[in-house]
């Protein structure tokens, strides 16, 4: 008798396996797209006028120095500093680098503790950005 085939009758081979990932630590990215970049606004959250970019900016350093005393949601009051939401670039400008008002300003607090941040004078347009974006599309 001949001798008997293992698996199939087939004279070609059988299809090869794809190589499994290479162990890299890295988490795969989600069905459907690459993962969020981390301090990123999500998918779909408003964007300002150059695409998003001054936005998240502007959030990144809000979220990274302002926070300290502000609210993280910008329409809201901090522990110590006052709801920022929609400031204006001129404002922020004068309180920021020179830790005063603009003329005609009436601030929100009497306190006088908010310090100068001369080293974000190259931050004041993303963070314009940012305030804005919050005051026109606050939290839900």
């Amino acid at each position: 008798m001949g001798a008997a085939l293992a698996c199939s009758e087939r004279d070609e081979p059988a299809p090869a396996r794809p190589a499994p990932p290479a162990e890299t630590g890295a988490t795969p990215p989600p069905p459907g797209g690459a993962p969020p970049t981390p301090g990123a606004p999500p998918a779909g959250a408003p964007t300002g006028a150059s695409g998003g970019d001054d936005v998240a900016r502007g959030r990144q350093v809000y979220l990274s120095v302002c926070t300290a005393c502000h609210n993280a949601d910008p329409n809201q009051d901090g522990s110590v500093g006052p709801a920022n939401a929609g400031a204006s670039r001129a404002r922020l400008e004068a309180k920021i680098l020179r830790g005063e008002y603009p003329p005609g300003y009436t601030p929100k607090r009497p306190s006088a503790v908010m310090p100068r941040f001369e080293n974000l004078a190259g931050s004041i347009d993303d963070l314009a950005a940012f305030l804005a974006d919050a005051k026109a599309h606050p939290p839900r």
